[in-house]
């Protein structure tokens, strides 16, 4: 190796140490472990519980025309793809990566069809208001009090036992409507197929957290186990 090549491979890891250098590894962890947030899936744990307020904002915001549907897919994509990233970067920051990387995709792919045909953005947003009831259930890992599980389990039972369900009704009718005007072989059939998808996916979820609720009140020394990443 020549000198010139070796002085420059020499140049380039110092100048990838520097950061380091005035920001050690440790700092961010030394920061976060008063709050309960230190470690690999806490730190994701963190980042999740500043950034989805900025998306359930944006998603309240559009619903009453407060901002624009693309400054609302702006923030959407950049949560999702960044919180993917994230996962499939450290899968040990969450309990089931390939259940988040999945749902990632699907919630971004099907975030496609509201941005060409109008008609559906508002239940598409109203899909994405799931992300307050992650919120929480985030919030509750970290501020086990009342409160937070009383919104906790309200904003479950609401939005992934009633909303959801019903916006298969609304978007059947939407396919509906559509296929009268241009026959049935359309493909806004993947809509309440889709959302179908979702609905079956919050009801798993649903009877696997009774079930861990049931164990919980059986053995309470499983308890500490909650404090794992989805």
């Amino acid at each position: 190796m020549s000198k010139s090549t070796s002085g420059s491979s020499t140049l380039w890891a110092r100048c990838q140490l520097l950061p380091l250098q005035h920001f050690p590894a440790e700092s961010l962890q030394d920061l976060l472990r008063p709050l309960g947030l230190a470690g690999g899936h806490k730190l994701h744990d963190a980042f999740n519980l500043v950034t989805l307020p900025v998306l359930v904002y944006m998603i309240f915001a559009y619903v009453f025309n407060i901002v624009s549907f693309e400054s609302f897919v702006l923030v959407a994509y950049s949560y999702f793809a960044t919180d993917m990233a994230w996962v499939l970067i450290d899968p040990g920051c969450v309990k089931s990566p390939g259940v988040i990387a999945g749902h990632h995709t699907l919630t971004m792919l099907s975030m496609l069809f509201p941005i060409f045909h109008p008609v559906i953005r508002k239940h598409m947003v109203m899909c994405l208001a799931v992300e307050l009831n992650t919120w929480f259930l985030i919030l509750r890992r970290v501020w086990h009090v009342p409160l937070v599980s009383v919104c906790f389990y309200v904003s479950w039972i609401s939005i992934r036992l009633c909303v959801y369900p019903y916006l298969i009704y609304e978007l059947g009718l939407i396919y509906v409507q559509r296929s009268v005007r241009v026959g049935w072989i359309n493909h806004f059939v993947l809509l309440p197929v889709i959302q179908s998808v979702f609905t079956l996916l919050n009801v798993k979820w649903t009877v696997d957290l009774v079930k861990r609720k049931r164990e919980l009140w059986r053995d309470p020394g499983l308890a500490q186990a909650e404090n794992k990443g989805l």
